[in-house]
């Protein structure tokens, strides 16, 4: 019943995703014979200039490099969605008014719960699908090089586990907070201040800092370049395993307030 609730709305996320990916690569055929030019004239920017337009390291003049940068692109929207389904998936029934009718089935709370955390994960693995098919299929006007494309598929890879890593920290703030407005507002200031730390990270250029955000986690050009970094991967299951057990425990445990 929720994956048919979010179906419209995926769609959505879906096709605005895959434009921006396709849209990017296709600008590459122009961009591609003077990356020399673009890069001179970006590199006149602040270096917080850069960094906040997602052009800050990866050479344009790389398949990769274009690729990582088109993928920050991608991440604002996929990221967003990955927590903004992690959020309101059951903070929403509040606002829709449905909680006593969801609540009161002649079922365990955490049977709800983990049926609207199994939605939440579909949502998001469609959403991962759809970025690394339409980056892959776009790569095709760029190179047809057999290992560039095995490193596009690792970090659509890495960009998947932050989405899973989002959401659960989204759903974390729906338990914490009762109210649905709650819930999103505090969960996109999560977002917000998760983007703010990647960028110290890279402005002071300290990958050691990594651990701090999520999204430093699995930086696209790094795994593109350097593979998933086994500590990261450990860190990821570690916070998607704490959120989905204290929500869980919250909202087995809190007033729902059925009125």
């Amino acid at each position: 019943m929720e994956i048919r609730r979010t179906g419209a709305g995926l769609i959505i996320w879906c096709i605005a995703a895959a434009a921006v990916a396709g849209m990017g690569m296709m600008e590459y055929p122009v961009i591609g014979p003077q990356t020399a030019l673009v890069e001179q004239s970006l590199a006149m920017i602040p270096k917080m200039g850069q960094i906040v337009f997602g052009v800050y390291g990866p050479p344009l003049s790389d398949p990769l490099g274009y690729f990582a940068v088109m993928a920050y692109w991608c991440g604002l929207i996929i990221f967003a969605h990955a927590m903004y389904t992690g959020a309101s998936m059951v903070a929403k029934e509040n606002r829709d008014k449905t909680t006593e009718y969801l609540f009161t089935m002649p079922c365990a709370r955490k049977e709800i719960v983990w049926a609207k955390i199994l939605a939440i994960k579909f949502n998001i693995l469609v959403m991962g699908i759809v970025n690394t098919v339409v980056n892959v299929a776009s790569m095709t006007l760029i190179t047809l090089a057999p290992e560039v494309y095995g490193s596009v598929l690792l970090a659509c890879l890495g960009m998947f586990f932050i989405q899973c890593v989002l959401a659960a920290l989204g759903l974390l703030c729906s338990a914490i907070f009762k109210t649905y407005r709650a819930g999103v507002l505090i969960a996109a200031a999560v977002l917000v201040v998760s983007y703010c730390l990647m960028f110290a990270v890279q402005y002071f250029d300290a990958p050691s800092l990594n651990y701090i955000s999520p999204l430093t986690f699995f930086g696209a050009w790094d795994v593109a370049a350097n593979g998933i970094n086994v500590i990261y991967a450990a860190l990821a299951v570690a916070v998607m395993v704490v959120c989905v057990f204290a929500a869980q425990v919250i909202y087995r445990v809190r007033d729902l307030d059925l009125r």
